[in-house]
Formats: C-alpha cells, sequence, structure tokens
C-alpha cells in the first residue's frame, strides 16, 4: 500500500479579540560617542522622551556621520518617535534612512512597525515583506508584526503562523507566546 500526503487543515480561531498594541522595532548601531550613540542606546532601550530625539537631531545636525551612521540615526530617532506615537514623523525618518540605504532591513522593520500604528496594514505587509527580504538582523521582529497586520487584516490562519514564525525565531520572546495563547488549532 502506497503512502498518500494529504495535507491536513488548521482551523485557528482566536479565543479573544482584539490586536496587540504592541509593536516590535529595531535600533541600528551607531557607535563613537556622541549624540549618535546616545540616540542609538534611547532607541535601542525605547525611550520616548524630548532629551532623546534632542541627541538625535543634533547627532544628524552637527557630528559628521558616515552615510551609514547617518542612515542609522533616522532610524533610531524614527524608532523614538514611533515609541511617543508619533507614526508620520517616524515615517519620514525611515524614508530618510531608506534614501541613504535602499537595503536596509531595519529600516523596513521599522516603517513597517509606524504603518501599524497608522493602521496601514497592507502597506505595513509590503515593507516587512522587505525587511525579510533584504537581511533585517531580527526577523522575529517582522514576522510578529506581520502577525498584528494580519490579523488586522482578518487572515487569522496567517497571524498564527507569523506568531509561530517570530516565537520559533527568538524562543523566549514573550510577545509572541502572549499573542499564540490567545488561539485555539483543530486539525481536520
Amino acid at each position: 500500500m502506497r503512502a498518500q500526503n494529504r495535507l491536513i487543515p488548521l482551523i485557528v480561531t482566536l479565543f479573544t479579540v482584539g490586536l496587540s498594541s504592541a509593536t516590535a522595532q529595531a535600533a541600528a548601531l551607531v557607535l563613537g560617542g556622541g549624540d549618535g550613540e546616545a540616540c542609538y542606546r534611547a532607541a535601542l532601550h525605547g525611550a520616548s522622551d524630548r532629551q532623546s530625539l534632542q541627541h538625535c537631531a543634533r547627532a544628524l545636525d552637527d557630528e559628521p556621520l558616515t552615510p551609514k551612521d547617518r542612515a542609522s540615526t533616522y532610524i533610531n530617532r524614527g524608532v523614538i518617535l514611533v515609541n511617543r506615537k508619533a507614526y508620520t514623523e517616524a515615517m519620514g525618518d525611515f524614508d530618510a534612512a531608506l534614501k541613504l540605504n535602499p537595503g536596509s532591513g531595519e529600516a523596513y522593520l521599522n516603517r513597517g512597525a509606524a504603518r501599524l500604528g497608522l493602521k496601514q496594514w497592507r502597506e505595513a505587509l509590503a515593507d516587512l515583506d522587505r525587511s525579510l527580504e533584504t537581511g533585517s538582523s531580527q526577523p522575529e521582529k517582522a514576522w510578529f508584526n506581520k502577525g498584528i497586520a494580519h490579523e488586522a487584516l482578518g487572515d487569522v490562519k496567517a497571524a498564527y503562523e507569523d506568531y509561530t514564525k517570530a516565537q520559533a525565531l527568538k524562543p523566549d520572546w514573550d510577545l509572541p507566546k502572549q499573542e499564540l495563547a490567545r488561539f485555539h488549532v483543530e486539525t481536520r
């Protein structure tokens, strides 16, 4: 008797309704001291204060940054702006970073996060896919954010798969675990 490969359809439902309010962002490394590094550290640690933004602005205005560090500083300021829920302003910084470094996975990841804040679900998915294509250093965050977008668009199965990929890439990260706990999966 020959074995047959059969696809077992998954039925995925949510225990509770409601999207995650947390998005995942990634800071971009800037070293060398000064305001550029202070901006990076602020973004890395989830800052949203005015002083952190001032570090970023001074770095962009006054420091002799390489094009890569300038792009990273735009990304970092954008992350701080996302933390402040200033999504439109953050989009401008991510666009500026992409003009300097069109292959920046972090810029696409963070622009996708800003688009989630603006409820631009399909555009966010496009940026998050581009982030994965260009090699973001934190792909688990792109998958997590894709889960948020897919859930908002009503594609529960895709959201579940995205959160599962995020958890597989970083098993000790709590956000995907929390989202996955809301799902119920049956095989048929």
